[in-house]
Protein backbone atom coordinates (compact mmCIF):
# COMPACT_ATOMS: atom_id res chain seq x y z
CA UNK A 1 0.00 0.00 0.00
CA UNK A 2 1.27 3.50 -0.84
CA UNK A 3 2.60 5.79 1.89
CA UNK A 4 0.87 8.71 0.18
CA UNK A 5 -2.68 9.60 1.12
CA UNK A 6 -5.34 9.56 -1.57
CA UNK A 7 -5.76 13.31 -1.09
CA UNK A 8 -2.03 14.02 -1.63
CA UNK A 9 -1.92 11.73 -4.63
CA UNK A 10 -4.88 13.45 -6.26
CA UNK A 11 -3.45 16.89 -5.51
CA UNK A 12 -0.11 15.95 -7.11
CA UNK A 13 -1.89 14.63 -10.20
CA UNK A 14 -4.01 17.80 -10.46
CA UNK A 15 -0.85 19.95 -10.14
CA UNK A 16 0.78 17.78 -12.79
CA UNK A 17 -2.11 18.43 -15.18
CA UNK A 18 -1.81 22.16 -14.58
CA UNK A 19 1.99 22.32 -14.96
CA UNK A 20 2.76 19.73 -17.66
CA UNK A 21 3.20 22.46 -20.29
CA UNK A 22 5.79 24.18 -18.11
CA UNK A 23 7.61 20.89 -17.53
CA UNK A 24 7.67 20.21 -21.27
CA UNK A 25 9.14 23.65 -21.95
CA UNK A 26 11.64 23.15 -19.12
CA UNK A 27 12.86 19.78 -20.44
CA UNK A 28 13.27 21.12 -23.97
CA UNK A 29 14.98 24.27 -22.70
CA UNK A 30 17.50 22.27 -20.65
CA UNK A 31 18.11 19.83 -23.52
CA UNK A 32 18.79 22.65 -26.00
CA UNK A 33 21.08 24.35 -23.49
CA UNK A 34 23.05 21.16 -22.84
CA UNK A 35 23.53 20.60 -26.57
CA UNK A 36 24.93 24.13 -26.95
CA UNK A 37 27.21 23.73 -23.92
CA UNK A 38 28.58 20.40 -25.15
CA UNK A 39 29.19 21.83 -28.63
CA UNK A 40 31.01 24.84 -27.14
CA UNK A 41 33.10 22.45 -25.04
CA UNK A 42 33.89 20.39 -28.18
CA UNK A 43 32.46 17.24 -26.63
CA UNK A 44 30.84 15.03 -29.24
CA UNK A 45 28.01 12.80 -28.01
CA UNK A 46 25.76 10.31 -29.75
CA UNK A 47 22.50 11.95 -28.74
CA UNK A 48 20.71 14.27 -26.32
CA UNK A 49 17.05 13.40 -25.81
CA UNK A 50 14.35 14.58 -23.42
CA UNK A 51 10.88 13.62 -22.23
CA UNK A 52 8.26 14.36 -19.59
CA UNK A 53 6.66 11.64 -17.51
CA UNK A 54 3.21 10.53 -18.64
CA UNK A 55 0.33 10.92 -16.21
CA UNK A 56 -0.24 7.16 -15.96
CA UNK A 57 3.44 6.60 -15.16
CA UNK A 58 3.32 9.28 -12.47
CA UNK A 59 0.21 7.68 -10.94
CA UNK A 60 1.99 4.33 -10.72
CA UNK A 61 5.00 5.96 -9.11
CA UNK A 62 2.82 7.68 -6.50
CA UNK A 63 1.36 4.27 -5.58
CA UNK A 64 4.72 2.72 -4.75
CA UNK A 65 5.13 1.81 -1.08
CA UNK A 66 8.78 2.90 -0.99
CA UNK A 67 8.07 6.50 -2.02
CA UNK A 68 6.77 9.50 -0.09
CA UNK A 69 5.71 12.61 -1.98
CA UNK A 70 3.83 15.62 -0.63
CA UNK A 71 3.87 17.83 -3.71
CA UNK A 72 4.66 17.67 -7.42
CA UNK A 73 8.09 19.25 -6.86
CA UNK A 74 9.09 16.22 -4.77
CA UNK A 75 8.92 14.04 -7.90
CA UNK A 76 12.34 14.75 -9.36
CA UNK A 77 11.95 12.95 -12.70
CA UNK A 78 8.79 14.53 -14.11
CA UNK A 79 11.17 16.18 -16.57
CA UNK A 80 14.08 14.04 -17.74
CA UNK A 81 16.78 13.98 -20.36
CA UNK A 82 19.39 11.49 -21.46
CA UNK A 83 22.87 12.15 -22.82
CA UNK A 84 24.24 9.12 -24.66
CA UNK A 85 27.99 9.21 -25.24
CA UNK A 86 30.06 7.25 -27.73
CA UNK A 87 32.59 6.10 -25.13
CA UNK A 88 32.25 5.24 -21.46
CA UNK A 89 34.99 7.64 -20.35
CA UNK A 90 33.05 10.48 -21.98
CA UNK A 91 30.39 9.96 -19.31
CA UNK A 92 32.72 11.55 -16.76
CA UNK A 93 33.65 14.40 -19.13
CA UNK A 94 29.99 15.20 -19.65
CA UNK A 95 29.33 14.84 -15.91
CA UNK A 96 31.88 17.55 -15.13
CA UNK A 97 30.10 19.88 -17.55
CA UNK A 98 26.71 19.18 -15.97
CA UNK A 99 28.10 19.72 -12.46
CA UNK A 100 29.66 23.04 -13.45
CA UNK A 101 26.62 24.38 -15.30
CA UNK A 102 23.74 23.24 -13.05
CA UNK A 103 22.82 23.03 -9.40
CA UNK A 104 22.95 19.35 -8.44
CA UNK A 105 20.56 17.80 -5.92
CA UNK A 106 23.09 15.43 -4.39
CA UNK A 107 20.59 13.62 -2.17
CA UNK A 108 18.59 12.48 -5.20
CA UNK A 109 21.50 11.92 -7.59
CA UNK A 110 23.21 8.55 -7.90
CA UNK A 111 26.11 7.04 -9.81
CA UNK A 112 24.73 3.61 -10.63
CA UNK A 113 28.05 2.60 -12.18
CA UNK A 114 29.49 2.16 -8.68
CA UNK A 115 28.95 -1.47 -7.77
CA UNK A 116 28.73 -1.75 -3.98
CA UNK A 117 27.50 -5.34 -4.06
CA UNK A 118 29.61 -7.85 -6.04
CA UNK A 119 26.37 -9.64 -7.02
CA UNK A 120 24.78 -6.40 -8.22
CA UNK A 121 22.66 -7.07 -11.30
CA UNK A 122 22.71 -4.81 -14.32
CA UNK A 123 24.85 -2.36 -16.21
CA UNK A 124 23.91 1.11 -15.08
CA UNK A 125 24.42 4.81 -15.75
CA UNK A 126 25.01 8.10 -13.97
CA UNK A 127 21.85 9.92 -12.81
CA UNK A 128 21.79 13.57 -11.75
CA UNK A 129 18.84 15.58 -10.47
CA UNK A 130 19.55 19.15 -11.47
CA UNK A 131 18.08 22.63 -11.70
CA UNK A 132 19.18 25.99 -13.05
CA UNK A 133 21.84 27.69 -10.94
CA UNK A 134 23.53 31.07 -10.59
CA UNK A 135 22.81 33.81 -13.08
CA UNK A 136 20.97 31.42 -15.40
CA UNK A 137 18.29 30.88 -12.75
CA UNK A 138 17.56 34.60 -12.64
CA UNK A 139 17.17 35.10 -16.38
CA UNK A 140 13.68 36.42 -17.18
CA UNK A 141 12.97 33.50 -19.53
CA UNK A 142 13.87 31.01 -16.80
CA UNK A 143 11.94 32.47 -13.85
CA UNK A 144 9.03 30.08 -14.36
CA UNK A 145 11.46 27.14 -14.06
CA UNK A 146 13.06 28.21 -10.76
CA UNK A 147 11.47 25.48 -8.62
CA UNK A 148 11.70 22.73 -11.23
CA UNK A 149 14.17 19.86 -11.32
CA UNK A 150 15.17 17.54 -14.13
CA UNK A 151 16.70 14.09 -14.05
CA UNK A 152 19.75 13.91 -16.31
CA UNK A 153 20.95 10.42 -17.24
CA UNK A 154 24.41 10.04 -18.75
CA UNK A 155 25.45 6.71 -20.24
CA UNK A 156 27.47 5.25 -23.10
CA UNK A 157 25.87 3.69 -26.17
CA UNK A 158 26.63 0.20 -24.86
CA UNK A 159 25.25 1.03 -21.42
CA UNK A 160 22.14 2.33 -23.18
CA UNK A 161 21.87 -0.84 -25.25
CA UNK A 162 22.01 -2.94 -22.09
CA UNK A 163 19.35 -0.82 -20.34
CA UNK A 164 17.00 -0.93 -23.33
CA UNK A 165 17.29 -4.71 -23.76
CA UNK A 166 16.96 -5.29 -20.03
CA UNK A 167 13.84 -3.10 -19.99
CA UNK A 168 12.40 -4.88 -23.03
CA UNK A 169 12.90 -8.29 -21.39
CA UNK A 170 11.03 -6.91 -18.40
CA UNK A 171 13.28 -7.74 -15.45
CA UNK A 172 14.39 -4.97 -13.09
CA UNK A 173 16.19 -7.12 -10.53
CA UNK A 174 17.87 -10.48 -10.22
CA UNK A 175 15.53 -11.88 -7.58
CA UNK A 176 12.90 -13.14 -10.02
CA UNK A 177 15.27 -14.65 -12.55
CA UNK A 178 16.54 -18.25 -12.57
CA UNK A 179 20.18 -18.68 -11.54
CA UNK A 180 21.29 -19.85 -15.01
CA UNK A 181 19.72 -16.80 -16.66
CA UNK A 182 21.32 -14.51 -14.05
CA UNK A 183 24.71 -15.99 -14.92
CA UNK A 184 24.10 -15.36 -18.63
CA UNK A 185 23.04 -11.77 -17.91
CA UNK A 186 26.22 -11.28 -15.91
CA UNK A 187 28.35 -12.63 -18.78
CA UNK A 188 26.75 -10.21 -21.22
CA UNK A 189 27.22 -7.31 -18.81
CA UNK A 190 30.90 -8.25 -18.51
CA UNK A 191 31.28 -8.45 -22.30
CA UNK A 192 29.71 -5.01 -22.73
CA UNK A 193 32.01 -3.56 -20.08
CA UNK A 194 35.02 -5.07 -21.87
CA UNK A 195 33.73 -3.75 -25.20
CA UNK A 196 33.40 -0.24 -23.76
CA UNK A 197 36.98 -0.40 -22.53
CA UNK A 198 38.22 -1.81 -25.83
CA UNK A 199 36.53 0.95 -27.84
CA UNK A 200 38.24 3.52 -25.60
CA UNK A 201 41.57 1.79 -26.21
CA UNK A 202 41.00 1.73 -29.99
CA UNK A 203 40.18 5.44 -29.98
CA UNK A 204 43.33 6.20 -27.97
CA UNK A 205 45.44 4.12 -30.37
CA UNK A 206 44.00 5.91 -33.40
CA UNK A 207 44.63 9.29 -31.81
CA UNK A 208 48.23 8.28 -31.07
CA UNK A 209 48.66 7.04 -34.65
CA UNK A 210 47.31 10.30 -36.05
CA UNK A 211 49.81 12.17 -33.88
CA UNK A 212 52.85 10.19 -35.07
CA UNK A 213 52.05 9.19 -38.66
CA UNK A 214 53.62 12.27 -40.26
CA UNK A 215 56.92 11.62 -38.48
CA UNK A 216 56.71 7.94 -39.46
CA UNK A 217 56.15 8.86 -43.10
CA UNK A 218 59.16 11.16 -43.10
CA UNK A 219 61.36 8.61 -41.36
CA UNK A 220 60.40 5.43 -43.23
CA UNK A 221 57.46 5.60 -45.67
CA UNK A 222 57.85 1.90 -46.52
CA UNK A 223 56.70 1.04 -42.99
CA UNK A 224 53.51 3.11 -43.18
CA UNK A 225 50.47 1.31 -44.54
CA UNK A 226 48.17 3.10 -46.93
CA UNK A 227 45.00 3.96 -45.02
CA UNK A 228 42.72 6.90 -44.39
CA UNK A 229 44.94 8.41 -41.70
CA UNK A 230 48.21 8.09 -43.61
CA UNK A 231 46.72 9.40 -46.86
CA UNK A 232 45.17 12.32 -45.02
CA UNK A 233 48.60 13.03 -43.51
CA UNK A 234 50.19 13.20 -46.97
CA UNK A 235 47.98 16.21 -47.70
CA UNK A 236 49.51 18.12 -44.79
CA UNK A 237 53.16 17.82 -45.86
CA UNK A 238 55.24 18.44 -48.97
CA UNK A 239 54.49 15.17 -50.75
CA UNK A 240 54.17 13.93 -54.31
CA UNK A 241 50.43 13.48 -53.74
CA UNK A 242 50.04 17.04 -52.55
CA UNK A 243 52.00 18.28 -55.56
CA UNK A 244 49.58 16.39 -57.85
CA UNK A 245 46.68 18.10 -56.10
CA UNK A 246 48.22 21.52 -56.62
CA UNK A 247 49.03 20.74 -60.26
CA UNK A 248 45.47 19.77 -61.17
CA UNK A 249 43.88 22.54 -59.08
CA UNK A 250 46.01 25.13 -60.86
CA UNK A 251 44.99 23.71 -64.26
CA UNK A 252 41.36 23.96 -63.20
CA UNK A 253 41.91 27.42 -61.64
CA UNK A 254 40.26 26.13 -58.46
CA UNK A 255 41.26 26.40 -54.80
CA UNK A 256 41.97 23.17 -52.93
CA UNK A 257 39.80 22.34 -49.93
CA UNK A 258 40.73 19.37 -47.73
CA UNK A 259 38.68 17.52 -45.15
CA UNK A 260 36.34 15.11 -46.94
CA UNK A 261 37.14 11.73 -45.36
CA UNK A 262 34.58 9.89 -47.50
CA UNK A 263 36.39 10.87 -50.70
CA UNK A 264 39.80 10.12 -49.18
CA UNK A 265 38.60 6.68 -48.06
CA UNK A 266 37.33 5.91 -51.57
CA UNK A 267 40.78 6.70 -52.99
CA UNK A 268 42.35 4.36 -50.43
CA UNK A 269 40.03 1.53 -51.48
CA UNK A 270 40.79 2.03 -55.18
CA UNK A 271 44.55 2.34 -54.72
CA UNK A 272 44.63 -0.83 -52.62
CA UNK A 273 42.91 -2.67 -55.47
CA UNK A 274 45.78 -1.53 -57.70
CA UNK A 275 48.18 -3.23 -55.29
CA UNK A 276 49.44 0.01 -53.72
CA UNK A 277 49.66 -0.90 -50.05
CA UNK A 278 52.08 1.56 -48.45
CA UNK A 279 52.92 5.24 -48.58
CA UNK A 280 56.30 4.71 -50.23
CA UNK A 281 54.69 2.94 -53.20
CA UNK A 282 52.06 5.64 -53.59
CA UNK A 283 54.58 8.47 -53.41
CA UNK A 284 56.85 6.77 -55.95
CA UNK A 285 53.98 6.28 -58.42
CA UNK A 286 52.65 9.81 -57.88
CA UNK A 287 56.11 11.27 -58.55
CA UNK A 288 56.69 9.07 -61.61
CA UNK A 289 53.36 10.03 -63.18
CA UNK A 290 53.61 13.79 -62.50
CA UNK A 291 54.54 14.78 -66.05
CA UNK A 292 51.97 12.41 -67.55
CA UNK A 293 49.22 13.89 -65.37
CA UNK A 294 50.40 17.37 -66.32
CA UNK A 295 49.68 16.55 -69.99
CA UNK A 296 46.61 14.45 -69.25
CA UNK A 297 44.95 17.21 -67.24
CA UNK A 298 45.19 19.59 -70.23
CA UNK A 299 43.60 16.93 -72.43
CA UNK A 300 40.94 15.96 -69.90
CA UNK A 301 39.92 19.48 -68.95
CA UNK A 302 39.29 20.28 -72.60
CA UNK A 303 36.34 17.87 -72.40
CA UNK A 304 32.95 18.67 -70.78
CA UNK A 305 33.45 18.87 -67.02
CA UNK A 306 33.10 15.68 -64.99
CA UNK A 307 32.79 17.70 -61.79
CA UNK A 308 29.49 18.91 -60.43
CA UNK A 309 29.53 21.07 -57.34
CA UNK A 310 26.44 20.23 -55.30
CA UNK A 311 26.74 23.14 -52.87
CA UNK A 312 25.47 26.32 -54.47
CA UNK A 313 27.29 28.63 -52.06
CA UNK A 314 29.07 31.21 -54.20
CA UNK A 315 32.23 30.85 -52.10
CA UNK A 316 32.46 27.13 -52.98
CA UNK A 317 32.00 27.37 -56.73
CA UNK A 318 35.70 27.95 -57.29
CA UNK A 319 36.91 25.16 -55.00
CA UNK A 320 37.87 21.55 -55.58
CA UNK A 321 38.23 18.89 -52.90
CA UNK A 322 41.67 17.67 -51.92
CA UNK A 323 42.63 14.40 -53.53
CA UNK A 324 41.87 15.58 -57.06
CA UNK A 325 45.45 14.66 -57.98
CA UNK A 326 44.74 11.06 -56.94
CA UNK A 327 41.55 11.13 -58.99
CA UNK A 328 43.69 11.87 -62.06
CA UNK A 329 46.36 9.38 -60.98
CA UNK A 330 43.75 6.61 -60.87
CA UNK A 331 42.65 7.58 -64.38
CA UNK A 332 46.26 7.22 -65.56
CA UNK A 333 46.58 3.83 -63.86
CA UNK A 334 43.40 2.72 -65.66
CA UNK A 335 44.69 4.17 -68.94
CA UNK A 336 47.93 2.21 -68.62
CA UNK A 337 46.01 -1.05 -68.12
CA UNK A 338 44.12 -0.46 -71.40
CA UNK A 339 41.27 -2.44 -69.87
CA UNK A 340 37.98 -0.90 -70.98
CA UNK A 341 35.92 -3.14 -68.68
CA UNK A 342 37.91 -2.28 -65.53
CA UNK A 343 37.72 1.43 -66.29
CA UNK A 344 33.97 1.27 -66.89
CA UNK A 345 33.40 -0.70 -63.68
CA UNK A 346 35.43 1.88 -61.76
CA UNK A 347 33.23 4.72 -63.06
CA UNK A 348 30.07 2.73 -62.38
CA UNK A 349 30.97 1.64 -58.84
CA UNK A 350 32.05 5.17 -57.86
CA UNK A 351 29.21 6.86 -59.77
CA UNK A 352 31.65 9.07 -61.66
CA UNK A 353 30.25 11.03 -64.57
CA UNK A 354 26.72 10.92 -65.88
CA UNK A 355 24.91 7.61 -66.23
CA UNK A 356 24.61 6.73 -69.91
CA UNK A 357 27.78 8.65 -70.81
CA UNK A 358 30.29 6.47 -69.00
CA UNK A 359 31.19 4.36 -72.01
CA UNK A 360 32.13 7.49 -73.98
CA UNK A 361 34.09 8.71 -70.94
CA UNK A 362 36.12 5.49 -70.96
CA UNK A 363 36.64 5.81 -74.74
CA UNK A 364 37.96 9.35 -74.22
CA UNK A 365 40.24 8.08 -71.46
CA UNK A 366 41.67 5.32 -73.63
CA UNK A 367 42.16 7.79 -76.53
CA UNK A 368 44.64 9.88 -74.54
CA UNK A 369 48.14 9.94 -76.08
CA UNK A 370 51.37 11.35 -74.72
Amino acid sequence: MSNISSFSKQKILIDFDKSIGTYLDFAKNVSDLVERILAASEISVHSVTWRCKERSSLARKLSRVDKQYQKIEDVTDVAAMRITTHFSDDVDRVAKIIESEFEIDRSNSVDKRIVLDPDRFGYQSLHYVASFSGARKNLVENLRFVNLKIEIQIRSILQHAWAEIEHDIGYKSASGIPRDVRRRFARVAGLLELADAEFESIRTSLQAYEGTVVAEIKEDPTSVELDLVSLRALHTIDSACQRLDKLVAEKMKFTLVYGDDDITASYVDTLLRFGITNIDQLEAIAAAEYDVIDKFSVYWLSRPSEFYIEDHDEDLKSTIKGGIGLFYLIYILLWRKKDFKSAFEYLESNQIGMEGNRESTVEDLMSFEL
